[in-house]
């Protein structure tokens, strides 16, 4: 008899890490694994070449929806997933932690401790960020990359399993970088003495961030012209591509244009800066340096402003980001700042500090914390108790 597990993602950066979870869980036939993935999460596994057997895995299309709780569509959402939950009857459910707005991961949880309180539910934090979540609905278990990951979520939840695994998307080979760096540099027909900069892109709802992009192209243009421009579209927000080149252009650049997240090891490589508001780029980048044989480039934490300072506060309850407290990249916060960081050559410095992180064996762990919630949890084959079902505000509550 084989063990169902259901699980979901929607955001970018949470398809890309339970992706080596879903292909583990895979290995094992003791496990049939069920995927319902929205946009982008659906198209970047797809396009990674997931081997999905449809008579392993049966994959749902699910509408991204960014709402509050007492949207009309909030109610459709959420009778979508206790259907799917229904359809599939899992043991697990296993969801990603979605960035902002709410969608199929937020509404399986809500639906699961409503109507399913037997099933067990795992989210995966691929950040240093808190639960995003629907009301007070929250899972048993939370998996976390680091200990400050633990330390955010855990002043914020109560009666909920924390756990510390690492990261799992980092868990791979690289490659030859090297090799990678040199054709990053022959592609783009860059001299010996030439930097390549590159800003990666987020969605346009964070406040700020379109000011902090163009204080960066603005300033590129006036101090450093020769530099090579890279423009990393984000996958979940393709149609800002035309607003976000116009700008570059408009300052006097001329930004060579990329879109898929598989090219980021490619970027990583070739780029001297890597500038980011926000984003877990950042960790990606950091994990690829410190699998370099060589140092390659910094990372720019750009936080100029109230607005994208503000920002920062609500998502990790930090003035400055995690990765710049570690000496891993620098925060900026002003323009002088971002002049004289772009002017100076700290590679070997950032390299030597992204050697403190370990992600071998992250994956391991996250399926090992899985399948000791299963052995130690007796949950019949659909854990549903109409007649018990508990109103969502007295579920698995968070602190005050």
């Amino acid at each position: 008899m084989t063990i169902p597990i259901l699980v979901s993602c929607r955001d970018p950066g949470a398809a890309l890490q339970i992706k080596p979870i879903i292909e583990r869980l895979k290995q094992n036939d003791t496990f049939q694994v069920h995927c319902v993935m929205a946009q982008p999460g659906h198209t970047l596994l797809g396009i990674e070449g997931t081997p999905f057997s449809p008579s392993v895995v049966t994959k749902y299309i699910f509408k991204n929806y960014h709402v509050d709780m007492k949207h009309i569509e909030t109610a459709a959402m959420i009778k979508h997933a206790r259907e799917l939950i229904e359809s599939i009857q899992p043991q697990v459910i296993l969801t990603g932690n979605s960035a902002l707005g709410y969608g199929v991961d937020e509404a399986l949880i809500y639906a699961s401790t409503r109507w399913f309180p037997l099933i067990q539910t795992v989210v995966l934090n691929d950040g240093w960020s808190r639960l995003n979540s629907l009301g007070m609905a929250r899972p048993n278990v939370v998996l976390c990359i680091d200990d400050y990951a633990k330390k955010i979520l855990s002043e914020q939840l109560d009666n909920v399993s924390i756990q510390t695994i690492g990261s799992p998307k980092h868990d791979i080979d690289y490659g030859d970088i090297q090799l990678l760096r040199s054709t990053f540099k022959k592609i783009h027909g860059m001299s010996e003495e030439q930097h390549a900069v590159g800003f990666f892109a987020q969605t346009h709802d964070i406040p700020g961030y379109i000011d902090n992009y163009k204080i960066l192209t603005s300033t590129l243009a006036q101090h450093f012209p020769n530099d090579l421009f890279i423009l990393k579209i984000h996958p979940k927000h393709t149609d800002h591509a035309e607003e976000l080149m116009n700008v570059a252009i408009s300052s006097g650049l001329k930004p060579h244009v990329y879109t898929s997240p598989d090219e980021n090891p490619f970027l990583f490589s070739g780029l001297d800066v890597v500038v980011v508001c926000t984003s877990l780029i950042a960790l990606d980048h950091a994990y690829f340096t410190s699998a370099s044989p060589i140092p390659l480039g910094n990372v720019i934490h750009l936080l100029c402003g109230n607005d994208i300072q503000r920002h920062l506060v609500a998502l990790s309850g930090k003035k400055t980001p995690i990765l710049s407290d570690m000496g891993i990249g620098t925060a900026i916060f002003n323009e002088n700042e971002l002049v004289k960081t772009l002017g100076q050559d700290v590679c070997s410095k950032y390299y030597d500090a992204t050697k403190c992180l370990e992600a071998h064996g992250a994956t391991d762990r996250a399926v090992r914390a899985i399948v000791k919630l299963i052995t130690t949890v007796k949950t019949p084959s659909l854990a549903v108790c109409p007649e018990k079902v508990r109103p969502i505000s007295s579920c698995r509550n968070t602190k005050k």
